[in-house]
């Protein structure tokens, strides 16, 4: 069996279409779990492809995107937002903050945007990446649940400062 490889132009193709898809996402990054007739060699080597596919998607959606909504299998979807770190410099260059829907649930800061994409790919496990965009970001944090959740948060951080 020949193993057939992209170029990195035809990934890259790949990725934008995939990016470019209406919402909701027809084909999610992963196919579940494993099926009828795989065998557990077969499983696992399909889950490391899947997991170099979630990590190369998130990063190339990273480099073309400043906010993404990333969903995992189960539903849970969460809010991307990358920006330069201003606070800590030293943790890194690139800092991505976290937002659920009930709320912020914190950043990562890595040296370098693919750190970030191959640790928020592990964390995060999306089975559908998309763009976020300014009105979308908007939208996110105005519902009153996630204000709610805010306060909460802020609650808790003043609580630990005394």
């Amino acid at each position: 069996m020949t193993k057939m490889t992209k170029t990195a132009a035809q990934l890259d193709r790949d990725i934008a279409a995939y990016l470019a898809e209406p919402e909701p996402l027809g084909r999610p990054i992963s196919r579940g779990p494993i099926g009828r007739g795989e065998s557990l060699v077969e499983f696992s080597a399909r889950v490391q492809r899947e997991a170099r596919a979630r990590q190369k998607t998130l990063h190339q959606a990273m480099l073309r995107h400043q906010a993404l909504f990333v969903t995992d299998r189960r539903g849970r979807t969460t809010l991307l937002i990358l920006s330069g770190e201003m606070s800590h410099p030293d943790e890194g260059r690139y800092r991505v903050t976290k937002l659920l829907r009930d709320g912020p649930e914190g950043h990562v800061t890595r040296p370098t945007i693919t750190r970030l994409a191959q640790d928020l790919a592990r964390d995060l496990s999306p089975d559908y990446i998309r763009p976020a965009s300014e009105e979308d970001v908007a939208a996110w944090v105005s519902t009153p649940e996630y204000l709610d959740g805010s306060e909460r948060v802020l609650e808790m951080q003043r609580r630990n400062r005394r």
